[in-house]
């Protein structure tokens, strides 16, 4: 989504952008998408599946579409994922390599902590990170000096969703996000069977896919709420905006590797108040008892808490709803964004960022 939307804005600021990407289901390998060129390959698997003929096929075929491109500049979305695998052999093969700039989207797990990450992170001209926990947590990983900086992910906020807007006569929680049990959706679940105990009519709707979805299905069925829980799968954009500005509040109780909250970003510009846990940068999108609420992770009891807090007070969550809405919109608007992204690829390439040796061991 973030690509999306930075590849649509750039275009208006003169910045012609091509993609590559992962593959999922049967998308189609090359297509033309609001004149973005997206290039999709099997990455991850022959990774995992130490498939080296697969693995040698895509270092070919991303140099060859390199070539093709002829980038002024490669913009890498973590150096974490397996695309950079690619990228890492491609560069040191020819002994030099374009300009580049690293974006983390997550702190850095010590399973992330590879060579290849370290190199990328490195080499970049330019690190940027998506919070301060993302940055510093990649500061930290590789000891990196050179320049970083952070640029919070933009949210597109449209004007079909004013506010003020009304406390919905229904309680519904939203999740949004892979079901892994990583993003924590098994506390949410744990949480609403709480808070219907303690009388409060509401329901859960958890959207997205994941390994971990017929799991969650199962303990809804055990705590005897499977009636009040819908899982929606994956669906459009727009419908997920519309879910966030029906929802009383959205719930992100992750575990792990956040560095920023798109779901509690988009859902705060909506007017909804969220409540989020304290981990890597999810603080970072939410003002604790302005916006919303942030709670210790994997701490059920203040989830439940917070979430009945808000629900009993129509007052707080007028208050919480109008002050999410400004806060949202003012810190995380879309061209604040691309217009940080749009300068750093100016001042790469205006400072002489032409490419170098890897020289990074």
């Amino acid at each position: 989504m973030i690509v999306a939307d930075l590849s649509a804005a750039l275009r208006g600021r003169g910045v012609e952008t091509a993609v590559v990407t992962d593959t999922i289901g049967d998308l189609p390998r090359f297509e033309i998408i609001a004149d973005t060129r997206i290039h999709r390959l099997g990455l991850a698997k022959p990774l995992r599946n130490s498939n080296l003929q697969d693995t040698l096929a895509n270092i070919q075929e991303i140099s060859r579409i390199v070539a093709v491109e002829q980038p002024d500049l490669v913009h890498i979305h973590s150096a974490t994922q397996a695309s950079v695998f690619y990228l890492d052999r491609i560069f040191r093969k020819h002994g030099s390599h374009p300009p580049f700039i690293v974006t983390q989207h997550g702190a850095l797990e010590d399973s992330d902590k590879t060579q290849v990450t370290r190199r990328m992170i490195l080499g970049a001209d330019l690190l940027t990170a998506v919070s301060q926990a993302a940055l510093a947590s990649a500061i930290e990983a590789t000891g990196r000096a050179a320049d970083s900086r952070r640029i919070y992910n933009g949210i597109a906020a449209g004007p079909e969703f004013p506010a003020p807007r009304a406390m919905p006569p229904r309680h519904t929680l939203l999740c949004v996000g892979r079901m892994q049990r990583e993003k924590g959706f098994d506390l949410a679940i744990d949480a609403l069977a709480a808070v219907r105990g303690r009388g409060l009519e509401a329901e859960l709707v958890l959207v997205g896919h994941g390994e971990d979805w017929r799991r969650f299905e199962g303990q809804a069925r055990a705590l005897g709420i499977s009636r009040h829980v819908r899982f929606l799968g994956a669906i459009e954009r727009r419908q997920v905006r519309q879910l966030m500005a029906e929802s009383s509040i959205l719930l992100a109780p992750s575990r792990t590797r956040e560095g920023f909250c798109l779901a509690a970003a988009e859902a705060a510009g909506v007017g909804t108040p969220c409540v989020v846990s304290d981990v890597g940068g999810l603080p970072e999108t939410v003002e604790h008892a302005a916006t919303g609420f942030v709670v210790p992770s994997e701490n059920v009891e203040a989830l439940v808490r917070s979430i009945a807090l808000i629900l009993s007070d129509r007052a707080l969550w007028s208050r919480l709803s109008a002050r999410a809405y400004e806060h949202a919109r003012s810190k995380f608007g879309l061209d604040r964004c691309v217009d940080s992204y749009a300068a750093a690829y100016r001042d790469i390439l205006e400072s002489g960022g032409v490419g170098r040796k890897c020289d990074i061991e």
